[in-house]
């Protein structure tokens, strides 16, 4: 999806669950998942 971004928009990067789990322990969140779906995909969900 990344070099779809970057096609599109310029600009785009990879993260980790572990760049998730960080940025959302900043923004207060007190909860976070990173959910593996089919294939390469994951969903990252987060819940205050």
């Amino acid at each position: 999806m990344s070099l779809n971004m970057l096609i599109e928009f310029g600009e785009a990067f990879d993260y980790t669950g572990a760049d998730f789990r960080a940025w959302c322990g900043e923004a207060g969140f007190k909860k976070f998942e990173v959910i593996h779906l089919a294939g390469p995909s994951s969903a990252a969900v987060a819940w205050k």
